[in-house]
């Protein structure tokens, strides 16, 4: 049996490896076999490879991957990779993958509410689609440090009235919402 994860653990690396190739090829080969053979340990190097691609078949595939990942294993690279300021060009990837996949990520609201407030128009219309795709109920803790990085932001912007500010007071008033029924 150990022998048989030893074996595992030995091709994921090596997928992962084939990752940093700079053939495309060998890159798109070693993405599919990361979606049948890999673990949460190919998530960092696969965001990487979406950050720094020129290849939209490569960014293709990943956000692929990631928008069908179905273990919870998974969580907490996605989130790091998200706080990672180095990965923001991939942000709005990132939430796209936190609603498709369906997993449970309300322990980390106040990241994804973080890096919607950093990002533009298209990330904080990502945060509206996971919070209305939400499968259970935020706690009140958990909708608590949403709302306070979202106003502190309101705050800070003067509210310009642009539209990211007016979908960010949307989801003040969705986050609200919830909490009047918490």
């Amino acid at each position: 049996m150990a022998e048989k994860e030893t074996q595992k653990s030995k091709k994921i690396k090596d997928l992962i490896s084939g990752l940093s190739s700079k053939d495309e090829k060998t890159q798109l080969k070693s993405i599919k076999s990361l979606k049948i053979h890999g673990n949460e340990t190919a998530i960092e190097p696969l965001v990487k490879l979406l950050s720094s691609s020129g290849s939209e078949d490569v960014k293709k595939e990943i956000s692929d991957l990631l928008n069908t990942l179905k273990t919870t294993k998974v969580q907490a690279s996605i989130i790091a990779c998200l706080s990672n300021p180095k990965y923001k060009n991939c942000h709005q990837d990132l939430l796209i993958s936190i609603w498709s996949t369906g997993l449970n990520y309300n322990q980390y609201m106040g990241e994804i509410a973080t890096a919607t407030v950093e990002g533009d128009l298209m990330e904080a219309i990502e945060c509206i689609t996971i919070l209305e795709n939400l499968e259970e109920s935020l706690d009140e803790d958990q909708i608590m440090d949403a709302l306070l990085i979202f106003k502190s932001y309101l705050v800070d912007t003067k509210s310009q009235n642009d539209s990211k500010d007016n979908i960010i007071k949307e989801i003040v008033m969705m986050l609200q919402d919830m909490n009047d029924t918490v």
